[in-house]
């Protein structure tokens, strides 16, 4: 592959990969804790919730009491707790858990899975939440005020342009290199 070939796929590749960013930069954060990313395993809903009550550390449980053992619990939510990344732009994940309502039981539970691209003492433990964070938790599934409809057509659409993008680069890039072996053929 030639120099211009490489600078044409270098150039298709940089453009599909900003498109892509570029979808994903338009979300609005204020801050740490900015959002939850919460799925909900039973029904497979996607919420993007920023109530500034859920958005503390400690919001769902006091991290007492850690056991390794899992507690009896039905089906949850996998919750994704995302920082704003103004140095490094964009919202990006800070750590990752599960909740599981209290149901008929006196409380709920965490089990944390852990900080994203770290450790912590509270990795892989399970702990019982709070009744403050159960009753936020169940107010906010129930009656979501703040919650944000996950836009999935807006990351096809980054996912297409970076397939497209690519696909295109070498398309091109072969297309040059076709030319050019032609041209020094004849």
């Amino acid at each position: 592959m030639n120099k211009h070939a490489r600078i044409i796929l270098g150039l298709s590749v940089a453009i599909a990969l900003f498109a892509t960013f570029a979808v994903a930069a338009t979300a609005k954060a204020k801050g740490n804790f900015t959002s939850l990313l919460i799925f909900n395993q039973s029904t497979g809903e996607v919420r993007l919730l920023e109530d500034p009550k859920l958005l503390s550390f400690f919001a769902f449980s006091d991290f007492k009491e850690g056991m390794k053992e899992a507690p009896t619990h039905g089906l949850g939510y996998e919750i994704w707790r995302l920082h704003d990344g103004q140095q490094r732009g964009g919202l990006f994940a800070f750590d990752h858990l599960h909740y599981y309502p209290r149901g008929s039981q006196s409380n709920g539970y965490v089990f944390y899975d852990g900080i994203v691209n770290g450790r912590s003492e509270y990795d892989q433990l399970w702990f019982p939440s709070t009744a403050e964070g159960d009753v936020l938790f169940e107010k906010e599934i129930a009656h979501p005020a703040n919650a944000m409809p996950f836009q999935w057509s807006w990351g096809l659409v980054a996912f297409a342009a970076l397939v497209f993008g690519i696909i295109a680069g070498f398309t091109l890039a072969k297309r040059r290199a076709t030319a050019l072996a032609q041209h020094s053929i004849h």
